[in-house]
């Protein structure tokens, strides 16, 4: 499964074995309590007492020690957008219905997004990395190497989606240099069905903010 490296350790299934044992820990202190309910006792009382303190040890320290996990699980990415400096849409991803996406069904805010990315590619000089909204974050990211740009859409930019973002752009252009190079080198029409293997790596590094 893919899995951030660096900084960003935490991976799909890790979230999931955490969650789970949070889960475990939570039902099982809960039964033992309605035990005690039903049946009081000073052994049940006891009993409850350590788990109930356990159950809050585990979940103070899985805060502290992967507090990547509660960034993950309290962001969301909206959409994943790439874009050739001539206006070209290559590989379009929406990650709340988990598919790609035609050009024709991109939303206003991606679509302002791409005016920034193309202006951005003339003046090279000051590039625009981010736009606030009031609920979302747009993100870019350029490759002048191969003329092409990163859009997008998320609750909020951090460290996580800043890698993760990253390992995809390196992926994504030792995988189509070759294609990139010829469509910078020559005017030609560009046959965006080369970039389909775009999903595959979206799902390598971006696996824990799919459905």
């Amino acid at each position: 499964m893919g899995q951030f490296k660096g900084s960003a350790k935490i991976s799909f299934e890790k979230m999931a074995n955490l969650i789970l044992i949070i889960i475990i820990q939570f039902t099982i202190t809960n039964l033992l309590y309605s035990v005690f309910l039903a049946f009081p006792s000073s052994y049940l009382r006891f009993l409850y007492s350590i788990l109930f303190l356990s159950f809050l040890g585990v979940a103070v320290f899985i805060t502290i020690k992967e507090f990547e996990l509660f960034i993950v699980v309290t962001n969301k990415i909206y959409d994943f957008v790439i874009f050739h400096r001539s206006g070209v849409l290559l590989f379009s991803y929406n990650f709340e219905e988990n598919k790609e996406i035609e050009e024709s069904l991109l939303k206003g805010s991606i679509l302002i997004g791409i005016n920034h990315i193309l202006s951005n590619f003339i003046n090279k000089k000051s590039k625009l990395n981010l736009i606030k909204m009031k609920e979302r974050d747009i993100i870019f990211e350029y490759d002048n190497q191969y003329g092409y740009a990163i859009l997008l859409i998320a609750d909020h930019r951090n460290n996580i989606i800043n890698k993760a973002v990253t390992l995809f752009m390196k992926d994504f252009s030792n995988m189509n240099n070759e294609i990139l190079n010829k469509i910078n080198e020559q005017t030609q029409l560009i046959d965006v069905s080369q970039f389909k293997n775009s999903k595959k790596i979206i799902k390598k590094y971006f696996k824990p903010f799919l459905p």
